[in-house]
């Protein structure tokens, strides 16, 4: 009731009427027509099963990787679309030590890293076209790399982002072919090994 949601948001009734009024008409609560009762409405059912659906892609995205970073010894991490791009949210160290200043949190770029290649040639033009015009970059003339990262289920670069590491990137899909996350692997001085870069694209699919 009315009541007890003001009586429990520390609210005076007048104001919390005011606030459920609006959440009633953006979908975040429904009320009774009869009995004037509140529950919750359509909007945080799609955000909680957002959430769930996220949580589980990233638990299992994690879980590869720390499979993937033990098979290979190298260092690994793991991204998601965030705000601001690719963003990583996990990071495991490898056997073979790599100096780097990227840690969890750190925002890629599309253009000069593996991880950012990925995503630009498996999220739709729209979500992509923004970040990349922040970096110099148009669309177009990244159409002949991103055909080529898809055709092979595997971006690398080596050098471009950070001098003297090298990296492989690759999506982990949903049902409609678009990444929910991306798995890279790096390596310090020289470029992952073929054998690696192969563990990653099965490990992914």
């Amino acid at each position: 009731s009315l009541k007890n949601l003001a009586a429990a948001s520390g609210l005076p009734t007048s104001n919390c009427h005011r606030y459920c009024v609006s959440f009633v008409k953006m979908g975040y609560l429904q009320q009774d027509a009869r009995s004037g009762l509140y529950d919750l409405g359509y909007r945080l059912l799609e955000a909680g099963l957002a959430v769930m659906r996220r949580t589980d892609t990233i638990s299992i995205a994690s879980e590869t990787l720390e499979n993937l970073v033990e098979k290979t010894g190298q260092t690994g991490l793991l991204s998601i679309w965030g705000e601001r791009g690719p963003t990583i949210i996990r990071w495991i160290a490898g056997s073979a030590a790599v100096r780097t200043s990227l840690t969890t949190g750190s925002i890629l770029p599309l253009s000069t890293s593996a991880t950012g290649q990925v995503f630009l040639s498996y999220l739709a033009p729209r979500e992509t076209k923004l970040f990349l015009a922040t970096e110099g970059k148009v669309f177009t003339d990244c159409n002949e790399l991103c055909e080529k990262i898809r055709k092979a289920g595997v971006a690398q670069v080596s050098g471009m982002h950070i001098p003297g590491l090298s990296a492989a990137a690759a999506p982990i899909l949903d049902a409609f072919g678009v990444a929910t996350s991306v798995l890279t692997l790096i390596a310090a001085k020289k470029a992952v090994t073929a054998s690696n870069v192969n563990m990653l694209i099965q490990y992914t699919q």
